[in-house]
């Protein structure tokens, strides 16, 4: 069912990447299920632009989708589901999630970072979103633009230009 609707619904297409990502009734295809993932975020990246060049300063209806199709893209690089495993690639996307109010992203670059997954272990930017000081859930607004920088617009921008595939790194750097 969600192959049929993928040809054109941002969050359709995140929930056919993770079944064929994870097999849920349907043969894995990993490489099939990248291809939807970005597909997702590509088509809620535009419907996002388009909202945001029309005066709307928070963005139109599929910020929710675009997040999530991140954050998949990010899991996938991270555990190696249907691309070469690349942490560096990893960390950037939940960077972009977690820039664009994802919790779990949020949690996720926590770790990266206290652990030094994917680039610098860098303890001082991680202990904000460890932090118990409220009773409100981890907020990127602690990490702020300082400690994640990659931002929306970079990210719509990429995606637009049909550059949603981080660039492969050259052995040596």
């Amino acid at each position: 069912m969600f192959g049929r609707l993928a040809q054109d619904n941002a969050m359709a297409q995140i929930m056919y990447g993770l079944a064929l990502r994870h097999g849920w009734g349907t043969p894995t295809n990993p490489p099939l299920a990248i291809h939807y993932l970005s597909l997702a975020a590509s088509s809620a990246a535009s419907i996002e632009s388009a909202a945001l060049s029309s005066g709307l300063k928070k963005g139109g209806a599929a910020k929710g989708e675009l997040v999530l199709a991140i954050y998949e893209l990010a899991n996938s690089y991270r555990h190696g589901w249907g691309v070469e495993k690349d942490l560096v690639a990893a960390r950037a996307y939940y960077e972009c999630a977690a820039n664009l109010g994802d919790t779990d992203a949020v949690n996720e670059v926590a770790r990266l970072y206290d652990e030094g997954v994917g680039g610098r272990r860098d303890r001082v930017s991680s202990s904000p979103c460890y932090s118990r000081e409220s009773t409100n859930p981890p907020s990127v607004s602690k990490l702020d633009s300082q400690h994640i920088p990659h931002s929306t617009d970079v990210f719509v921008s990429a995606v637009q230009s049909r550059a949603i595939l981080p660039p492969r790194r050259v052995k040596g750097e």
